[in-house]
């Protein structure tokens, strides 16, 4: 009391101000809790993407199967989505319609943890700057989708390589995948093979993708439950952003699958396009719209529904 008294004054302290004196201690207390609240939020955000986005693999990888064996599988290049569903069954087994789901099982919602999580924070940092929504959207989404670049192409790569195999699928066959590979091409090549291509697609269409879901769920929430406008949303979302990167995805499914060291996104377009015309873009585009709709539907949903049981 003696030091408030010297420090303020007697007629400082009869007025319901504070202390100069406290100002610094009760600064560093606001700014640790606000630092543990922060923490607690990021957390929350990656376990809830990690559960979405499990969530979307499962709903989605039995088209996703189909989509890149019609873009990538050269005994499927004539066959419609049924028939490579028929001809999969019978000649692999059920499970087969789920190769390769050990790779986005592991990462994808590490993946989608990723994206959500940047998204969330570039989205505060940019709306306390008074960034206007439609921007903050985009921005934030294309932060999110070059964030998880790297490690999507990694993943996408033993994925497709385990999709278009023949026979029963197993986990050593991934390792068996990556070494062959790196007895014939660079580490890069083997390992990132079109991450130029996953970075071109993926940055805008993230981008869309969060602005046009925020738009749709406004817009539903109204007239909608709120589960039902957010599976809607993302659905509506991940095939509006991502159809029109379709062609780019055809070609980096060929060149991810390539066994030739020298191949490249050029020439597979080229080589592509003089044997089957412009429709060689459109590969595997009907079982991309189902498992678009489904996977980016489920993981909106898990995503929100494990947020909310977080907070």
């Amino acid at each position: 009391l003696k030091r408030c008294n010297l420090a303020c004054g007697s007629r400082a302290l009869a007025r319901p101000a504070v202390c100069p004196l406290l100002l610094p201690p009760v600064a560093k207390a606001v700014q640790a809790i606000e630092a543990v609240v922060a923490m607690q939020q990021v957390t929350a955000e990656l376990l809830a993407g990690t559960g979405g986005g499990m969530l979307g693999v499962l709903a989605g990888h039995p088209f996703d199967t189909a989509k890149v064996r019609l873009q990538a599988m050269p005994s499927m290049q004539a066959a419609s989505m049924t028939s490579c569903f028929r001809r999969t069954v019978v000649e692999e087994g059920v499970l087969a319609l789920y190769k390769g789901v050990l790779s986005p099982m592991g990462m994808c919602g590490f993946l989608t943890a990723i994206v959500f999580a940047t998204e969330k924070s570039v989205s505060r940092w940019l709306s306390a700057a008074d960034v206007p929504a439609g921007a903050v959207s985009f921005t934030a989404g294309c932060c999110g989708g070059f964030a998880q670049s790297p490690a999507l192409c990694f993943m996408e790569a033993a994925k497709c390589n385990m999709q278009v195999a023949g026979g029963r699928p197993s986990a050593g066959a991934y390792v068996d995948t990556f070494r062959r590979r790196l007895r014939t091409m660079s580490l890069q090549r083997a390992l990132l093979p079109g991450i130029g291509m996953t970075v071109m697609r993926e940055v805008p269409s993230y981008g869309v993708y969060f602005f046009v879901y925020d738009a749709v769920k406004g817009r539903l929430e109204a007239s909608l439950p709120t589960f039902v406008a957010t599976l809607l949303s993302g659905g509506m979302a991940g095939v509006i952003s991502l159809s029109p990167f379709h062609p780019i995805d055809v070609v980096k499914s060929r060149l991810m699958v390539s066994s030739d060291p020298k191949s490249t996104a050029s020439g597979i377009l080229r080589e592509g396009c003089r044997a089957e015309g412009p429709r060689f873009l459109l590969r595997g585009f009907t079982p991309f719209v189902f498992r678009t709709f489904l996977l980016n539907a489920a993981t909106f949903y898990g995503f929100e529904e494990t947020l909310r049981l977080l907070s």
